[in-house]
Parts: structure tokens; sequence; C-alpha cells
């Protein structure tokens, strides 16, 4: 049973991704923005330079074990990156900035882009309760994600990715 289907897009066509029939009633319509769509092999850019929203689904059209095992690799994932940035790095050229979202009737904004680091980041997956609850609001969670990556801490250069992961 696939809630998803595979999005249709060609890096360098449309500027925008739209998915129909969004949340409880199947009536909200929602276009996603494609950022930084701009294929960059220049071998002096930095690697491993992103900036990336987790956004974790937490209704209940998701087993409370699949929320645990979703938030088990968020962990995993953040505990072997070395490159996450600090807060505090006044060099924001390379490394990884990390947005955590959950949604479930509404959007909770556990970690704002850029502002926590490693530690910091492992401690509010470990605090994020692994249970469910009504609602479904996919479409607001992914509007909160591009908020995160065009706010204040978001980094404009080309070699900077902004990466969506919606789990």
């Amino acid at each position: 049973n696939m809630e998803w289907s595979v999005f249709d897009y060609i890096p360098g066509g449309a500027e925008t991704v739209h998915v129909d029939n969004l949340g409880e009633n199947n009536d909200q319509d929602v276009d996603i923005p494609v950022i930084g769509t701009k294929e960059d092999d220049d071998p002096d850019k930095p690697c491993c330079t992103a900036d990336v929203v987790f956004i974790l689904d937490t209704s209940n059209s998701i087993l409370e074990k699949d929320v645990k095992l979703l938030l088990d690799f968020f962990h995993g994932f953040i505990e072997i990156q070395e490159k996450i940035l600090e807060p505090t790095t006044t060099d924001r050229s390379a490394g990884l900035q990390i947005s955590l979202l959950t949604y479930c009737g509404q959007v909770t904004v556990h970690a704002k882009l850029g502002e926590q680091g490693k530690a910091e980041l492992l401690d509010t997956i470990n605090a994020i309760p692994r249970k469910t609850c009504k609602y479904t609001s996919t479409h607001w969670a992914l509007e909160e994600a591009k908020r995160q990556l065009q706010g204040e801490r978001q980094r404009i250069a080309p070699h900077v990715r902004k990466i969506v992961v919606l789990a």
C-alpha cells in the first residue's frame, strides 16, 4: 500500500512538484518548491554541504513501532555524521545544518535549521515522543520545511544542497 507515488520530476524542468489530494478529506493540494536543482560538479566546492529538514509523520496512519524505527534511523544518521555544524560555527560554507519536524494535526519544530549541533540533535531525537495521534497534515509540514530552508539560517551558495526527508 503506497500512500505516495514517485514524483515525475526532471532536473532543470519545473520549479515545483504539484501534489493533489492531501489532508484527511483529500481536499488539499500543495506545490512543493524544488530548490537547488542546478548540478555542480566543481571539485573545489566542499562536499557534504547541505541544509536538511527531517519530517516525521506521527499520525495514526503510522504504527508506533514504525515511528520508533524512523527516529532510530534519524538518530543513527546524525550519530555517524562528522560535519554537522555547531550553532556557534562562524564559517558556514561547508557542513550540514539539520532541522527536525514532526506532524500530527499540527507541526512541531523540534530543532530549527542550524540551531543545534550534533549532541543537541541526538538529545532532541531521544526526547521526541514515540507515539502517534490523530490527523495528518503533510502539507503543513512541507510548508514548515520550506520556511526552515528559507529562514534566517539558510545558506544560498550554489553548492549548498537543500534536502527534505519525509518519513
